[in-house]
């Protein structure tokens, strides 16, 4: 039987690996370490067949390290974490809005009735 998080993980895995295509150049050059899924963490959370669900492998790393934050961190790094996550959600909406609106724009300005002047 399939985990609630192990659900999410693979219907979000085609976004997550579109999203870390350009970065495929870094995975590389660091040998492969974010691929190399079959540590100890991630047999214990995911079990022995962790290695056969290729969506947990891009994963397994933050969630080791926010399994870890939320564990033994004290209040004031857990907050720290929560303030930059924050952050970057805000970041994301403003780019998203702004993208929206020229994309708005942009369609509008196409619909518009352009006017030839009288000859």
């Amino acid at each position: 039987m399939i985990d609630t998080i192990e659900l999410f993980s693979f219907l979000g895995f085609p976004a997550r690996v579109a999203g870390r295509a350009l970065l495929a150049f870094r995975y590389v050059m660091n040998r492969g370490s974010t691929a190399h899924v079959t540590t100890d963490y991630a047999e214990r959370r995911f079990g022995k067949s962790v290695r056969w669900k290729p969506w947990i492998t891009i994963d397994t790393k933050e969630l080791e390290e926010h399994e870890e934050l939320i564990n033994r961190g004290d209040d004031a790094h857990v907050e720290s974490w929560r303030v930059s996550q924050l952050s970057v959600c805000g970041m994301i909406a403003i780019i998203v809005g702004t993208t929206l609106l020229m994309n708005d724009t942009a369609l509008t300005i196409w619909r518009v009735p352009w006017s030839r002047p009288a000859a």
